[in-house]
């Protein structure tokens, strides 16, 4: 943000959405999208990927501290695993 214009860019520094600040103090932004990506992936690997998309990304330390305290209804036990999804590695 900048005085009463709004940027917006991806981790490649590129332009996605600009805006100019409206009359009742918004930025209205019309993003159109060549390809869907979030909640459009499907995982095939195993279940704790897929546990992984269900809680929006959540990290497995979090996973599996939930899973194990039985904290979450309906969540299993999970392996903790080191490496990233596409999605997470990108932020």
């Amino acid at each position: 943000m900048n005085g009463n214009s709004l940027q917006l860019f991806d981790p490649h520094k590129k332009l996605i959405a600009k805006s100019s600040l409206s009359k009742n103090r918004s930025f209205k932004c019309s993003i159109q999208s060549a390809k869907e990506v979030c909640m459009t992936r499907t995982i095939n690997e195993d279940h704790d990927w897929l546990w992984h998309v269900r809680y929006v990304h959540l990290n497995f330390r979090s996973l599996c501290h939930l899973g194990s305290k039985n904290l979450a209804s309906g969540l299993p036990v999970l392996i903790e695993h080191n490496k990233s999804c596409e999605i997470c590695h990108d932020y």
